[in-house]
Parts: structure tokens; sequence; C-alpha cells
């Protein structure tokens, strides 16, 4: 029983709604198989334990038919029964909560059975419930209201045959279609977003011509009266026209300037990450620039509570906030930030990710014997990224520090680990292994050798995946500087 999809469902319910499901089950309208009910207190005692011993099928079968032996087949059907009475109590439960359901089932019932004096007021309520729900499924119930209204409409023009009438329902089968537009439109543009973000994760070309063909039967007043398709309108125009940064800028433009609900934080949180996606691109081609546009979305985000909507702060988004302020040199605002939030890290990391950030902060700040002394507090054993950010920092510390033996063995550690591991992505890995070869490179680099120190540098300077670039040219033209010197 322990694989059964009916404690699936069960594993879904929370300890309130568990209480509310016993009460649901004894109720004679809902159940009248006291075998059920038996079976739903039985498991409800064992929970959230839902692996319990307990609840194999033998002990099961046993709590609802104390005195039988083992019958497999009939301890199926009291488990389909049950898992179909938790179906209609979760429905049910869903149903409650959902204000705007219980509007649009009792309009359309109001319809259906020519209720005409009670469908005027259940459309108008359905409407004004409609305004609380996020505007992707705002936009369908508009749709699915209209669409109720022009069929009383169409009733009322079958019955009157007057002018008027008519042009009432045509006004409304107009108000219909265009809603049915606006949810399509609004769905379809952020599937096409999606997509296209996923489709750089995994290298694939998206059918851009599709996408533009679709984007350009869009009317700009649509795109005037409606907020969010147009911030998803600019959103796949930015990703597909990736170096034409006029669609970034007007699209961070127009998201700053909205004064956006609480209803409308997930697609916000959203068009926010995917404005991120498009510095860091900008960033992974070199174009460090967009570190100062990063840091700014950021604490954007930050000051608008658009971080915390899932939980814990998530130690990839505070590794880059700390990263980007600290290429724009934003020492006091990242040590602030640091200090604040470390503690709504998960609390695995929470410790290791501050004293990591902390000897970061002072690398950049030059200060290198305070940075090395953070590091050594890091105590990491399971987060990948970070560990492979420490070693790297280790070997810049110990290059500016001139530890001769440490930065040497440091490095043939690290240019071994890169060449090994299998879970570092590809990306990541051409990254670090650019990284300890263009320092390999440099420190091996014979006095005097100045051509070759320039062509080091010319290389930094075109080369699209490297870690640590701007660091490696300032080495790289310090050792210039003090050639010609």
């Amino acid at each position: 029983m322990h694989n059964s999809k009916l404690l699936l469902l069960f594993k879904s319910l929370d300890k309130p709604k568990l209480k509310k499901l016993t009460d649901f089950s004894k109720n004679p309208y809902f159940n009248t198989n006291d075998k059920v009910s038996l079976l739903i207190k039985y498991i409800i005692k064992y929970a959230p334990d839902f692996e319990h011993d307990a609840l194999s099928k033998a002990k099961c079968f046993k709590s609802i038919f104390p005195k039988e032996k083992f019958n497999d087949s009939k301890l199926r059907k009291v488990m389909s029964r049950t898992f179909k009475l938790v179906e209609q109590f979760i429905l049910y439960q869903e149903i409650e909560q959902k204000e705007h359901l219980q509007e649009a089932i009792l309009t359309q019932y109001y319809r259906v059975h020519n209720i005409d004096s009670l469908f005027g007021q259940k459309a108008k309520s359905w409407e004004q419930k409609n305004e609380s729900l996020r505007i992707e499924e705002q936009y369908f119930q508009q749709y699915e209201l209209a669409y109720e209204q022009s069929n009383i409409l169409s009733k009322q023009v079958l019955k009157k045959i007057n002018k008027q009438d008519k042009i009432d329902y045509y006004n409304k089968l107009y108000e219909t279609i265009q809603s049915l537009q606006h949810f399509f439109f609004f769905r379809i543009l952020y599937l096409y977003s999606t997509l296209q973000v996923y489709a750089f994760s995994i290298n694939i070309a998206t059918p851009k011509e599709e996408i533009l063909t679709l984007i350009e039967q869009i009317d700009e007043n649509i795109l005037k009266e409606h907020p969010f398709i147009l911030f998803y309108y600019k959103t796949l125009l930015m990703l597909i026209h990736e170096d034409n940064d006029e669609h970034y800028q007007h699209l961070r433009q127009l998201l700053g300037n909205y004064k956006f609900e609480e209803k409308d934080k997930f697609f916000i949180v959203q068009l926010y990450k995917t404005l991120e996606l498009y510095c860091v691109r900008k960033i992974k081609r070199g174009e460090d620039e967009y570190y100062k546009e990063l840091f700014e979305l950021y604490m954007y985000e930050l000051a608008h509570n658009l971080t915390f909507i899932e939980g814990d702060f998530m130690p990839v988004k505070y590794r880059n906030i700390v990263t980007a302020g600290l290429k724009v040199n934003q020492f006091d605002k990242v040590t602030e930030f640091i200090q604040t939030y470390s503690h709504q890290l998960p609390k695995e990391l929470s410790e290791d990710l501050s004293n990591y950030s902390m000897s970061l902060v002072y690398f950049f700040q030059k200060e290198y014997e305070k940075a090395l002394e953070f590091l050594h507090q890091v105590d990491n054993k399971g987060d990948l990224i970070l560990k492979i950010n420490i070693k790297r920092t280790l070997i810049m510390i110990y290059y500016e520090l001139d530890e001769i033996d440490a930065l040497d063995s440091s490095m043939n550690a690290f240019r071994t680990g890169m060449s090994r591991d299998e879970h570092v992505s590809n990306h990541r890995k051409t990254s670090n292994q650019n990284f300890i070869n263009v320092l390999y490179r440099l420190i091996n680099t014979q006095l005097n050798d100045v051509e070759k120190l320039r062509k080091i540098k010319a290389e930094l300077e075109t080369e699209k995946i490297i870690e640590e670039r701007a660091w490696l040219l300032e080495k790289v033209s310090q050792r210039i500087l003090v050639e010609q010197s």
C-alpha cells in the first residue's frame, strides 16, 4: 500500500485538511461506507509518516476487517472508494477556497435553467471576484463571463427580435471574442517567453520566424490597454533580438514604472528573472558593464520584496547579488546585504556563504589577509558551485600574497579537479579551465617578454567564456607596466 495512489493523495494534505477529511468522511451525504471511514481514520493516525510499517496492505486490511483473512481484492475495492472520496474532498476544498469558481458555476446554472433575474446578480458578483485573480486567470474568467452573458442575450434576441437586443448581443459577442483574444495573446506570449528561456539553457534554436509572425498580429491598442501583454511582448523581443539593447531598456522602464499589486507578484518575479537572464548572458559574452544593470535589478527586487516568494533565500541568487555588487565596487551595500540576509539562507549553508561572501568583500578591497581569514572559516561539504568558487578565490589570494608554494599546489589541484569532475556543467568547466590556463601562462611568462603578455591580454579581451576576466586583465596589465618601466 505504500506505493499506492491513495497514499500519494494523503501526502498532499496538511494537518488541518486531514482533520477536515475525517469529518468529511463521516458525513452521510458524501459517504455511506463505514469501511472507507475506518480506513481514512487508520491512515491519518500515522500521518505524516506514510511510510510506516503499519500502512502495509495486510495491516490496513486487518484494521477494517479485524475478523477476516486477508483478501487483496476486497481491500482494493475499499481503497478505490476511499480514493474517490478523497478526490471529492479535494474538489470540495478547492471550490470552497476559489470564490470565483463558485460564482461561475452558479452563473452557468442560472443561465442553463433560465433564471434570468438571479443570473444578472451572480454575473456581477463573478465579475467582482475576478478582480482579485492573477492576470492570466483573470483574462480567462473574463472570457468565460462574457461568453455566458452573450448566451443569455442570444436567448433574449430570439424572444423579442428587436434592434436594440440585437445590438446588445452583437456588442457582447464582440466583447467575448476580445476577451478570448486577450487570454490567448497573454498565454502564448508567456509560453513562448518560457520556451525561449529554456532554449538558452539547452542550446536549442526556437522558431523565431513563427514567433515574430505571431507578435505582428497583436494590435497596438491591445498593448496600450493591457500591461502584462505588453510586458511579455517586450520580453519576447528582448530574448529574440539580444543584440538590441533597446528592448531590454524599454522593458525594464515599463516594469519599474508599473505599480503592481500582490496578485501580480508571480509574473513580476518571472519578468525580473528574465531581465536578470538577459544581463547574465551579456556578461558571459564579456560585456561586463551589465554587472551594473544586474546589481540594480537585484536591489530593486529586494526593495520591493520580489525575492522571497518561496521560503528561503536561494543560495545561487545570494551569490549572484554579492558578485554583481562587488564587480561594481558597491562594497558597503554588499556588506549590508550579507549582514541582513545571511540568516534567511538555508540553515546548512548560511554560515559558509556568509563567510565566503565576506572573504570576497575583503578580496575586492585588496585586504587579502582578511579575505584569507574568512575563507578559512568556510567548511563547505555539499554545495558544488561554492566549492569551485572557494578554490578559485583561494588561488587568487595566494597569487596576490605571493605565496608561491601554496599557489602552485592549489592551481594543480584545481586544474585536475576541473578535468575530472563529471558533475560540473560544460560551460562552468570551460570557463574555469580557461581561467587556470591563462593564469599558468601569465605566471610562466619570462621576464621582459612583453609581446607574450600583450598576446595574453588580447586573448582575454576577446575570450567569451572565462572566469575572473577582470582580475586576470588587471594582473596582465600590471605585468606589462612593470616590464615596460
